[in-house]
């Protein structure tokens, strides 16, 4: 066998390897679909979505058929070829998914705080809410140095502090001022205060405001049971249980509309 038969084992694991991906589509489409389900859902509104049902069917053939292949295998070449081509294709899905599984969340998704060794993760808007003050600064009031002046706001709830986050982005703008309350920017060509979905600040005067979202939050204790499959797959999560915190940055009207800083209002 160990001359004549060597290429079994890896026809066998190869044969696993195809297998095991089929099967990882069908669970990932019922995994999404389960998404659709209402936060309480009963059994009839699980069976009744067509991505479950496809998932479900499919491993129902495959515990059917892997018992009958298993068999005409060990028929022909012995236990010792099946376990070996098993075991081998088992190891290859294990270190291909485990490689994309990596990329995804080291890369692809490292904003995504659904990961249980970061529930609280920095959103890609925190970036752009950094090229963005850079292009302020690109404008002409600093000519293209980071020279802008901003007054950040800072807030009990520590959205905005002078030592997290914004204190980060805002490094290389040696302008940048950190004030305790609104009043103590009002005026001001460029603030940026947190987000408040309740209560807009009173800057003043007339501000153009772009919202930023800085972080994304999670707990476990918020998924749900028909949840897990998506969460354990994908790390997709119902987007209400995402906890954003967000910042504003205001631009004084003459500033958003581009009159030069000499003809500003002062």
């Amino acid at each position: 066998y160990s001359t004549r038969y060597w290429w079994v084992q890896w026809v066998i694991s190869l044969g696993v390897l195809l297998f095991l991906f089929i099967l990882s589509v069908q669970f990932l489409q019922a995994a999404r679909a389960m998404l659709l389900l209402p936060p309480q859902p009963s059994l009839s509104d699980v069976f009744s979505l067509s991505g479950t049902n496809a998932g479900l069917g499919l491993l129902l053939i495959a515990a059917m058929a892997v018992p009958i292949v298993y068999l005409l295998v060990i028929h022909f070449w012995g236990h010792g070829a099946a376990l070996q081509g098993i075991g081998l294709g088992f190891a290859w899905f294990m270190l291909l998914s485990g490689i994309g599984g990596a990329w995804n969340t080291a890369v692809i998704h490292a904003d995504n705080p659904a990961e249980l060794w970061h529930p609280k993760a920095t959103a890609k808007d925190a970036y752009l809410l950094r090229e963005t003050l850079f292009e302020l600064a690109d404008r002409g009031d600093s000519k293209g140095f980071p020279l802008i002046k901003l007054n950040i706001v800072t807030d009990p709830a520590g959205i905005i502090s002078d030592s997290g986050l914004i204190a980060w982005l805002a490094r290389d703008f040696p302008n940048a001022r950190f004030v305790t309350s609104v009043n103590a920017a009002a005026g001001a060509p460029i603030i940026l205060t947190a987000h408040d979905d309740e209560n807009q600040p009173e800057l003043g005067g007339d501000y153009a405001g772009q919202r930023f979202v800085l972080r994304r939050s999670w707990s476990i204790n918020q998924l749900g049971l028909w949840d897990l499959p998506a969460w354990w797959s994908h790390r997709r999560l119902r987007s209400q249980q995402h906890t954003e915190a967000a910042a504003v940055l205001w631009l004084r009207q003459d500033v958003y509309d581009g009159i030069p800083i000499d003809e500003r209002l002062q």
